[in-house]
């Protein structure tokens, strides 16, 4: 467990340096947009006000970026995890879950 745990460790770190890669890009192209931006716009908007809401912005997409590849990941993981209990308590069992739930699925679309 402690193998698979530092392996899904390594893997979020690496998409986190992916994700810090896409904010600096966010970030750049932002930058150069507001340098072709037009003076009139910053007489009728302060400087400031731009800057913080791209601030915000940018930031709030890189959280939900880290954010959801924890939460992909640890979903993933325990889903599979799940199964692998099921089945070894009751491959029958689990056979019936498996294709209860999207029968289930279909009946809740339908309503």
């Amino acid at each position: 467990m402690y193998g698979v745990s530092s392996a899904f460790s390594y893997i979020q770190a690496d998409h986190e340096q992916c994700f810090d890669d896409i904010t600096y890009r966010f970030r750049r192209d932002i930058a150069a947009k507001i340098n072709r931006m037009p003076l009139k716009y910053f007489d009728a908007t302060s400087h400031g006000e731009v800057l913080s809401r791209i601030t915000n912005d940018v930031d709030t997409v890189s959280q939900t970026l880290n954010q959801s590849m924890t939460q992909i990941i640890t979903s993933v993981t325990t889903v599979i995890g799940v199964l692998i209990m099921m089945i070894s308590i009751s491959w029958q069992m689990t056979l019936v879950a498996l294709i209860t739930v999207p029968l289930s699925m279909l009946v809740v679309v339908l309503v």
